[in-house]
């Protein structure tokens, strides 16, 4: 699977667990951006939720991004951002031998009208 330049049309953000010290013990913290890509997006489910006090819908989603050394080591700790919208990593493998990472990862529309 060739990908093709055309194809990473939308900039992602990646974000990262800080850590904040007390000077006891260390603590995940906020997440902050810390590498872009370029990425190809493919929306590959979503799922419409009605329960008691919970109204919106959850979207999983694929992105493929070059192969790289920042890329190579991303895992489901990871967030990542595209257009505005959140999304949590729940899964990350190699596209072929060193040429793309296949992000698939959800976000979450609580519905707030």
């Amino acid at each position: 699977m060739a990908i093709q330049p055309g194809d990473l049309n939308r900039r992602i953000t990646f974000l990262a667990a800080g850590t904040e010290d007390d000077g006891f013990t260390q603590q995940e913290g906020a997440f902050r951006p810390v590498a872009q890509r370029w990425a190809s997006k493919r929306d590959v489910s979503d799922r419409e939720r009605s329960t008691a006090a919970q109204q919106g819908s959850d979207v999983t989603t694929r992105f493929v991004v070059r192969w790289d050394s920042f890329t190579r080591s991303l895992s489901t700790k990871f967030r990542l951002e595209c257009e505005g919208a959140a999304y949590t990593v729940s899964a990350v493998k190699e596209v072929g031998r060193r040429e793309g990472v296949e992000i698939t990862a959800s976000r979450r529309d609580d519905g707030g009208l």
